[in-house]
């Protein structure tokens, strides 16, 4: 499946109203997300050198617009191809597994898997594809 661009306008509105320079709250585990994506910390550093070849601080990425959307791209793609759907890959980005692994995970902010799930749908304008 070819990567369409309104997947990084759904995620990229979710996670961050658009903003390239956010920086997220902490998970609780002493982790922040980064950027327009909201890509964990511990994330930037291996997906950058996955994606772009270099590895980034989360400071350097932070700064770089072209390095997230790159990234997001690179590993949104990845997991659209892996796990077979836009919504799965959704579910990948928000809590790290597949939405039948995820089941009703929530975030430090209270949202669950399937909400967020929801949440992408209504952003692509298919608000009927149910999440789980």
């Amino acid at each position: 499946m070819a990567f369409n661009p309104l997947w990084a306008s759904a995620v990229s509105g979710i996670e961050s109203s658009g903003r390239y320079n956010l920086v997220g709250p902490d998970n609780g585990k002493g982790n922040k997300p980064y950027g327009k994506y909201q890509v964990m910390d511990f994330n930037v550093g291996p997906w950058t050198k996955e994606a772009l070849g270099r590895e980034m601080t989360p400071e350097d990425f932070l700064k770089d617009e072209a390095a997230q959307d790159a990234v997001f791209r690179h590993h949104f793609g990845k997991n659209v191809e892996k796990y077979g759907s836009p919504q799965e890959a959704a579910s990948v980005w928000f809590s790290g597994r597949p939405m039948a692994k995820a089941g009703n995970a929530r975030d430090v902010l209270g949202t669950t898997v399937p909400a967020y799930v929801a949440k992408f749908n209504r952003a692509l304008g298919n608000p009927a594809v149910n999440a789980i």
